[in-house]
């Protein structure tokens, strides 16, 4: 709580510099949006109202320094939300000094940090340095956000990573440690890179190494082969231990389980047939230590046009060996002529995306329906440099939970113990959504 209020009291105080004395830039947006839920103690009709803050103040006094700030809060119009009722979250609110000159990027606040072994977030602090001959370095440290390993409230990591970077390859080791109030909960080491090997071949990945339980608990390699301007090749190994164990809580008590280790093995091959069609196969393999094994191919075609080719159909089929799933998708959008010059109106536009999946088993038995679908259509328009406001309608496949089965002792459950009874409904969603452009 004292981050959130530090956050915006900074963002208070930076709205009210004089224009010459910082560069303001973000966006303020609020939605609205009415959602139904058919849930097995009665319908949760929502109307959630969100507000969310980017911004990006510059040149706070001197030119290197700047801050950058993003969040959310939410508030239930009717008071009746779906599980947690969240009163808002900051994502990141942090200072930053970025010197190009000597090549120091420093950040202080809660800041997203992905340095090898490290990927999360952190109220604390961290710098980068590039010297020469492309070496660097980076450090960090603070309290990982919402972050708990131990029950108590005293964890603290800190680490970091040096690399050399050249035009074609980098290399990088990096390490950290984590501290939960007097005992160390857990130490980490890790080596990360990747290179183009010529022939247009290029390679990825990492291994990281916990110095706890000895062994690599994560480990991926990624190899892609442009084998001609059209056709593109890849394929990926990865090994991932979890170190956390997953629970599940249903009307019979709580379970805690580990899928234990799990190994990928993936391929995928893309070929551009001309300018507005790709192609594309891929399979893969699951391997679980504590489940069966599991295996998946597929192959999809998309057509893609229009003057940024963001207008597309496609087809996607995908076989597991137990069941087949086809899925058409697609997304129309497109700017309207302006028709009025009594309003400020920069564009307008629309946009309608669909998609519809076919299983060969139905995904909803107690209708006996094989498929679900969802449409979105979007209206929405520009008012001169600093608005923007568009209004949207989905339609679609919800699954319903109300419907009831009876057990062998008579008593009446909820569906979600017996899938065989799970249902499906139609449904009609709305969004309103505003944004503020600070320029």
């Amino acid at each position: 709580m004292p981050l959130r209020l530090l956050a915006l009291a900074l963002v208070a105080a930076c709205v009210a510099l004089p224009a010459h004395a910082a560069e303001l830039s973000g966006r303020l947006t609020t939605l609205a949006y009415s959602q139904q839920r058919f849930d097995a103690n009665g319908d949760m009709d929502q109307l959630p109202l969100y507000e969310f803050l980017a911004l990006d103040v510059g040149d706070l006094g001197v030119a290197p320094l700047s801050l950058h700030v993003d969040g959310f809060a939410k508030l239930d119009l009717r008071e009746r939300t779906f599980g947690q009722d969240l009163d808002g979250t900051l994502t990141y609110a942090y200072l930053q000094w970025r010197d190009r000159a000597t090549g120091v990027d420093l950040r202080a606040g809660r800041h997203f940090v992905r340095e090898g072994v490290a990927t999360e977030y952190l109220d604390g602090v961290s710098v980068d340095w590039l010297a020469g001959h492309g070496v660097g370095v980076s450090l960090f440290g603070g309290q990982q956000v919402d972050s708990d390993s131990g029950g108590n409230s005293g964890d603290m990591e800190g680490g970091g990573r040096l690399f050399w970077r050249q035009r074609r390859f980098e290399l990088g080791l990096s390490a950290m440690e984590a501290h939960d109030n007097d005992h160390t909960a857990f130490t980490r080491v890790g080596i990360d890179g990747w290179g183009a090997l010529g022939g247009g071949v290029t390679a990825s990945g990492h291994a990281f190494w916990d110095w706890i339980s000895e062994e690599v608990y994560d480990s991926q390699v990624l190899l892609t082969w442009a084998t001609t301007e059209r056709l593109l090749l890849s394929a990926d190994a990865s090994r991932i231990l979890p170190s956390l164990l997953l629970s599940h809580t249903s009307i019979f008590g709580s379970e805690i389980f580990t899928t234990g280790e799990q190994r990928e093995l993936g391929f995928r091959a893309d070929y551009d047939l001309g300018r507005h069609v790709r192609l594309a196969v891929d399979a893969r393999q699951y391997d679980y230590s504590e489940g069966d094994d599991e295996w998946t191919f597929g192959g999809e075609a998309r057509y893609r046009w229009g003057e940024r080719m963001d207008n597309e159909v496609g087809a996607r089929y995908e076989h597991e060996e137990l069941s087949e799933v086809t899925h058409l998708f697609g997304r129309v959008n497109q700017e309207v002529a302006r028709v009025t010059n009594r309003f400020d109106l920069a564009r307008l536009y629309y946009a309608v995306d669909f998609t519809l999946y076919n299983f060969d088993e139905p995904v909803f038995p107690a209708s006996q329906r094989h498929y679900s679908h969802d449409t979105v259509a979007t209206v929405g328009a520009e008012l001169g440099e600093q608005w923007e406001v568009s209004v949207s309608l989905d339609y679609g496949t919800r699954a319903d939970y109300r419907d009831f089965s009876t057990a062998a002792t008579g008593q009446r459950l909820p569906a979600t113990v017996e899938d065989e009874s799970l249902s499906s409904r139609e449904s009609l969603n709305g969004t309103l959504k505003l944004v503020y452009k600070f320029l």
